[in-house]
């Protein structure tokens, strides 16, 4: 079960009850985070494996934490 979201700088710490019902941690940096994008057919970070729900082309920018 989630207790809480903290932002620090550009850490992300998520604390939660563990199977054991204590309070764990999970910390994760910035730049684990991606979003998908719709970008243009010729952009070169377009995936070659991946499309919006119409077909689009998209590609992975990294996500900014606010």
């Amino acid at each position: 079960m989630l207790l809480d979201i903290e932002q620090e700088n550009n850490t992300l710490t998520l604390s939660y009850f563990n199977k054991e019902g204590k309070t764990g941690y999970k910390v994760y940096d910035e730049g684990q985070f991606r979003n998908w994008v719709i970008c243009g057919e010729n952009d070169i970070m377009k995936s070659d494996e991946i499309t919006n729900c119409d077909g689009g082309p998209v590609k992975s920018i990294k996500a900014k934490l606010l």
